[in-house]
């Protein structure tokens, strides 16, 4: 049987590439864009887990939305000569109505429902013209603080800080959903749990016990008492 098609747009679409140096934390981002009317869930697997801190890697993609996954590699003693073997795996599934536990959900999917997207990893080195002009010397370092103009520095510095807000913003919608998800859950478990104590006051609720009133048992102890005189004597 044929897989299904992947319906969220998926930026790269066949490779994350990671530039060095790979002596410090480098890192990439995936935009996962939801076109349709329907929320999409997504789970973000990797077949090089202590390698790589994903976030957020899992979620859900609300209509018309998209959310950006940071995908940081973790340093490493990099060998040129070696081929990346490491590959990401993008799997969605169309979020049902209601309420549901994602959890619970990614467990008992049906094969059939599930999509998925796989991407390889691409490990780049810097050139030397783009170490030269990343990395200036000393004197260019001086200069431009004494004038008060790196146009460099500066340009990279709010490119960097435009993209880590972005991350954050989507982390933070991502949260916002998790955190209405788990308070309809809540919702749900109170009302089952009052429906729950309504049965058992039911269940429990004393039946009345219709008691002989004392002097009733008196009078008869004491006509027993006398007929068995009566026959005795």
């Amino acid at each position: 049987m044929a897989k299904r098609e992947q319906v969220l747009i998926i930026e790269p679409k066949h490779e994350l590439k990671f530039r060095g140096p790979f002596k410090q934390m480098s890192t990439s981002h995936l935009e996962l864009k939801n076109p349709i009317d329907s929320p999409v869930c997504f789970k973000i697997k990797t077949t090089a887990p202590k390698k790589y801190c994903v976030r957020p890697n899992s979620g859900i993609v609300l209509p018309k939305q998209t959310v950006v996954v940071a995908v940081c590699l973790q340093p490493f003693e990099f060998d040129p000569s070696e081929k990346s073997k490491h590959k990401f795996m993008v799997q969605t599934m169309i979020a049902p109505e209601g309420e549901f536990n994602q959890d619970t959900l990614w467990k008992e999917a049906d094969a059939d429902s599930l999509m998925d997207t796989k991407l390889k990893c691409v490990f780049e080195l810097p050139t030397e013209g783009e170490v030269g002009s990343t990395v200036p010397d000393t004197s260019t370092r001086e200069e431009a603080k004494n004038s008060g103009d790196s146009p460099n520095v500066q340009e990279g510095g709010e490119v960097a800080k435009d993209m880590k807000l972005k991350v954050l913003r989507e982390e933070e919608n991502s949260l916002r959903q998790e955190n209405l998800i788990l308070k309809e859950q809540v919702l749900v478990l109170e009302k089952q749990a009052e429906a729950l104590r309504k049965r058992s006051r039911v269940a429990i609720q004393p039946q009345p016990i219709y008691q002989t009133p004392l002097i009733v048992v008196a009078i008869l102890t004491g006509l027993v008492g006398i007929i068995l005189g009566k026959f005795l004597l």
